[in-house]
C-alpha cells in the first residue's frame, strides 16, 4: 500500500519503483499468487493514472533485468570477486539511476532514496540469513564443475 501511495503522489518514484518491479517480473522472479496479484494491481494502477516517465522506465527496467540475470548467474557460477560483488548487490540499476540523476532527468535525492531502499533490502537479507545461504551456495557451486565448463 505504501508503494502504491508513494507512486501515486510522485511520478519519479513511480517510475523507479515500477522499474524494479518490472525487472523482477520479466525475469520470472514473481513466485507466488499474492506477489503476482500485487504486481498486477500496481502496474494497472500506474498505467491508468499515467504516473510514469516512459524512457527512464524502459532504461531502468533493462538495468533491473541485467541485475537479476547477473545475480542469478553469480549465484550458480564461479566468477571473480568484483563481478560477484557487482551482481550480488545489483549495481547495474544503481549506475542507471545515477546516470539519469547526473543527466538532470531525476533529482539526486531519488538516487539517495534508492540507495537507502537497497541498503534496507540487503540488511533484511543479511538478518534473514539469505546472504549467508547465497554465499554457501556460491562456494559449493564454485567447487563443483559445471557441465558447460567440465
Amino acid at each position: 500500500m505504501l508503494w502504491i501511495g508513494i507512486s501515486i503522489l510522485d511520478t519519479t518514484a513511480a517510475t523507479i519503483l515500477l522499474s524494479v518491479l518490472l525487472g523482477v517480473l520479466f525475469t520470472g522472479k514473481i513466485d507466488n499468487t499474492v506477489f503476482g496479484a500485487s504486481t498486477s494491481a500496481i502496474v494497472v494502477s500506474l498505467a491508468f493514472l499515467e504516473k510514469v516517465i516512459f524512457l527512464p522506465l524502459l532504461a531502468l527496467t533493462i538495468t533491473g533485468i541485467i541485475d537479476e540475470k547477473g545475480n542469478d548467474y553469480v549465484d550458480s557460477h564461479k566468477t571473480n570477486k568484483v563481478i560477484a560483488f557487482f551482481f550480488l548487490h545489483r549495481f547495474t540499476m544503481k549506475i542507471g539511476l545515477l546516470t539519469l540523476s547526473l543527466a538532470g532527468i531525476f533529482a539526486i535525492q531519488y538516487m539517495l532514496a534508492f540507495l537507502l531502499f537497497d541498503i534496507s533490502y540487503d540488511t533484511v537479507g543479511f538478518f534473514s540469513g539469505e546472504s549467508k545461504k547465497k554465499l554457501e551456495l556460491r562456494n559449493i557451486n564454485s567447487e563443483t564443475p559445471h557441465p558447460q565448463t567440465a
